[in-house]
C-alpha cells in the first residue's frame, strides 16, 4: 500500500470511509496510527489500525464499491473513465442515474449496513 497522507480518506474493514487528519508514528501498533477527528475543536478522536485499512485515496469516489449507499441510494456498478468516474444507481442505459465525486453527501458501507442491519429470525 503506498503512504496515507493527510487529508486522505481511508476505507476501512469495519468502520467504513473516514478521513485522516493526524497521523503519529506507534512502533507497537501496527507501526503507523491514523486518526480522524481534532482535539483542538472538541472532536473525538477514532483510531484506525494501519491492518484495517483496506484502500486510501484523495477523491473518495475511489473507495465506493457495488452495494454501498451513497446519497440514500444503492450503487449497482462503478464506471471509471479515468478523471470522471462514477457511480451508477441503476442500470437502465435509457435512464442512467449516476453520482460523482463533487455530488457525493453521505456514504454508508455495504459492511456497515450489514452490521447495523436487524435481521428477523426465520
Amino acid at each position: 500500500m503506498n503512504k496515507i497522507e493527510v487529508g486522505e480518506y481511508v476505507r476501512t474493514k469495519y468502520n467504513g470511509i473516514k478521513r485522516i487528519d493526524i497521523i503519529f508514528e506507534n512502533k507497537t501498533v501496527n507501526k503507523y496510527g491514523y486518526e480522524t477527528g481534532s482535539d483542538w475543536d472538541g472532536k473525538w478522536y477514532s483510531y484506525i489500525k494501519t491492518t484495517e485499512i483496506v484502500n486510501h485515496s484523495k477523491n473518495i469516489i475511489d473507495l465506493i464499491e457495488v452495494e454501498d449507499y451513497v446519497n440514500g441510494r444503492k450503487i449497482e456498478r462503478i464506471n471509471d473513465y479515468g478523471e470522471h468516474k462514477r457511480a451508477d444507481f441503476n442500470l437502465d442505459f435509457d435512464d442512467c442515474d449516476a453520482v460523482y465525486n463533487k455530488d457525493i453527501k453521505t456514504i454508508l458501507t455495504k459492511e456497515q449496513y450489514n452490521q447495523n442491519c436487524y435481521r428477523l429470525e426465520d
